[in-house]
């Protein structure tokens, strides 16, 4: 309870600094944007190679988790570490974080425009602070991190790990 507890301070303090500091955003922003240019690494290959991956990774986690359901229904033991109960907390990691929290509860609904698109980097809109909701984008919007919430949601394997093995 007591991790919990600092957790939430923790989040919220980073809120209201962000909140209180807008500028410390676009500053974080700016250090990777060059007027002429635009963003840097923006079309850098291992850039494009991960956010291509994404899908996959994602198709890759629905097939072996239909795969290990598939195994426990027939064969009747867990395939490798994944029994029912490790099965239904990969999922549910995967889709409540990256799947209903980010993607559609946040990014569909908070309105914040990515960096490329805010005026402050040559784009038609306007900056929001982070914590704030806003109406500068309909859906899929910057806030938060899709491909940061999937990318969370693959310790959820690693937690199935035998304890040795996590260190």
């Amino acid at each position: 309870m007591k991790a919990a507890a600092l957790y939430t301070g923790f989040c919220a303090l980073v809120a209201a600094l962000f909140l209180l500091v807008p500028e410390l955003d676009i500053a974080a922003s700016r250090l990777f944007y060059d007027g002429t240019q635009g963003f840097y690494l923006a079309d850098w290959l291992p850039v494009r190679v991960i956010e291509a991956a994404v899908p996959w990774i994602v198709r890759a986690m629905v097939v072996l988790a239909v795969a290990a359901a598939l195994w426990l229904a027939f064969a009747r033991r867990p395939l490798w570490r994944v029994d029912r109960k490790a099965l239904v907390f990969l999922v549910a990691a995967t889709v409540l974080g990256p799947g209903l929290i980010a993607n559609t509860v946040l990014k569909d609904n908070w309105g914040r425009a990515r960096p490329y698109q805010v005026t402050e980097f040559v784009g038609a809109r306007q900056f929001t602070p982070a914590p704030l909701p806003a109406d500068q984008c309909e859906r899929n919007c910057a806030f938060v991190s899709g491909h940061a919430a999937l990318g969370f949601s693959l310790v959820s394997f690693a937690l199935l790990l035998p304890m040795g093995w996590r260190r």
